[in-house]
């Protein structure tokens, strides 16, 4: 069996590993194929697989996308039995589909045939889902609605954030590729129709989707923060007209707080939190993680320290 991977984020890189270093695969892999470094500052996540191929000694290719007919060919000239897509934004042609005979498979962050579509870690915090999963996957030309190959699931929490959902996913990817791959060279893996009646799709999410409303309710602005933080771009506000990244947040009770809440102010400094409490339209938020643009990461207390905030600035939308 001759394997081709396709990958440019830490889950591709997270999985491919695994089934290289598994003696049983490690022959197979033919070729790893990832995106051009000229084209990764809009890709969340982006690993380089450089290191990747060079630890396994394997053919190791650029290219700057998967639908053109330099792509194609040489994908083609590695003669590939399965191509593993995996940690790829880019929709893969139906030329390179029809090549290798035991199919593509790729993972996606839901449990298919729900949510397809882009973004799926942040907007499952957004979306406050409870449960979620990752999905193995044949691939066709539509957008995530291959047969299904297997699902794993996990649970969401109000202290998850993007990169530890995206973790707990990463690991389900792992585990269900290690799992199957034996019955998919086998050509025995189960080839599940999705269910087109359930299906439902989310859009891609932009870095300006990160703005904070400042007039949505604590738990909202809270689950955008921790929805977009690393490796995301992140949710960000202004202040003085510089623009502020919120990396870290955390919910406070409603009752009590000792001041009247008013929508992004900054109301006091949390000494023993690291933080800073900054009002919303219901409720209030500390706010533990900050940074600048183009500036330094900082916890929310040495923020308001080394800027000289005042205590009743006001975050604006630019």
């Amino acid at each position: 069996m001759k394997i081709v991977m396709i990958g440019a984020v830490e889950e591709g890189w997270i999985v491919f590993n695994e089934v290289l270093k598994n003696k049983d695969y490690t022959d197979s892999v033919v070729g790893i194929i990832t995106i051009d470094e000229e084209d990764t500052s809009k890709i969340s996540g982006y690993r380089s697989f450089d290191g990747l191929a060079e630890t396994y000694n394997k053919p190791f290719y650029k290219i700057k996308h998967i639908r053109t007919p330099e792509a194609y060919e040489l994908i083609k000239s590695l003669e590939p039995d399965l191509i593993m897509v995996m940690g790829w934004s880019q929709l893969v042609g139906d030329d390179v589909l029809g090549l290798p005979k035991l199919g593509s498979i790729g993972l996606h962050t839901t449990l298919l045939p729900k949510h397809r579509g882009r973004a799926p870690v942040p907007w499952a915090i957004i979306k406050q889902l409870g449960r979620s999963g990752n999905t193995l996957f044949y691939f066709t030309p539509g957008v995530d609605n291959g047969d299904i190959i297997a699902q794993k699931h996990f649970y969401i929490t109000l202290d998850d954030t993007a990169q530890t959902v995206y973790d707990k996913a990463t690991q389900a990817g792992v585990d269900l590729v290690m799992e199957f791959l034996p019955a998919i060279k086998n050509c025995t893996a189960p080839r599940i129709k999705q269910d087109e009646s359930i299906s439902d799709h989310w859009p891609k999410r932009r870095p300006k989707d990160g703005l904070i409303p400042w007039d949505s309710d604590a738990l909202d602005i809270h689950n955008l923060i921790r929805a977009v933080t690393h490796p995301y771009p992140g949710a960000f506000t202004f202040l003085n007209g510089k623009k502020l990244f919120i990396w870290e947040s955390h919910l406070l009770g409603a009752e009590e707080l000792g001041f009247e809440i008013v929508p992004g102010k900054i109301h006091d400094v949390a000494y023993y939190e690291d933080g800073f409490i900054a009002g919303t339209g219901k409720g209030a938020i500390l706010i533990s993680r900050v940074q600048f643009e183009g500036e330094e990461e900082m916890s929310g207390y040495d923020f308001i320290g080394n800027y000289s905030i005042a205590i009743g600035s006001v975050f604006t939308n630019e």
